[in-house]
């Protein structure tokens, strides 16, 4: 049963955001992508070893990837979904996963978009960094495992909210680059004293808008 839980929630931001796009006619844009950067994702609970209370922390790291897809309701706002994991290279783990929507809000100006001349072949393209603050929000869950400790498992669930800062820059008139600090955290668990889950991320993406 709560590995069907477990699923209902990693997928549930999924249907929602088909939905949405299925009911934006009027979006402009539609992007997938994929991105790498430093930081990592982590997991800590306080836990009794040999009668004591001890704070675990297991963390993987220094890697984070993820994929997203996300479209345009305006020229300032934009929402996704994602999947993020962290991942640790020596040797390679990745138990820990983000799932989730996001949304964008550009407060300098519109984002950059292509968009198609009605009747032509012809495509506006403006090339700017364009800044934007944007909220985040999912289900975190996952394991991490360390054999060799007295706690060897470390896993839990949990609601997550986050926030994001970064750039969308056009290097063509469908794909570009998008420089993002990430900071997501659980704050209502799976069960009263469960592990609380964290993600941050210094990373780097690439979009193609189809």
């Amino acid at each position: 049963m709560a590995a069907i839980k477990q699923l209902k929630l990693t997928v549930g931001p999924f249907i929602i955001l088909f939905a949405l796009f299925a009911s934006a006619a009027q979006a402009r844009e539609y992007r997938i992508g994929a991105s790498m950067g430093f930081g990592g994702t982590g997991i800590a609970k306080v836990v009794k070893v040999n009668g004591t209370s001890n704070a675990i922390e297991r963390s993987e790291g220094p890697g984070v990837l993820s994929i997203f897809a996300e479209t345009f309701y305006s020229d300032k706002i934009g929402l996704g979904v994602e999947h993020s994991r962290g991942f640790r290279l020596g040797p390679f783990t990745s138990g820990l996963t983000f799932t989730g929507l996001y949304g964008r809000y550009y407060f300098f100006g519109p984002a950059p978009q292509a968009i198609n001349s009605e009747g032509t072949e012809s495509t506006i393209l403006y090339k700017r960094y364009a800044m934007f603050l944007g909220l985040s929000g999912g289900v975190g869950q996952g394991k991490v495992s360390r054999n060799a400790d007295q706690v060897p498992n470390l896993s839990g669930s949990g609601v997550y909210m986050g926030i994001r800062l970064g750039a969308d820059y056009p290097l063509g008139d469908r794909w570009g680059i998008r420089p993002e600090l990430i900071y997501n955290t659980t704050f209502m668990e799976s069960e009263v004293g469960a592990p609380s889950l964290t993600e941050f991320a210094l990373q780097a993406a690439f979009y193609w808008s189809l």
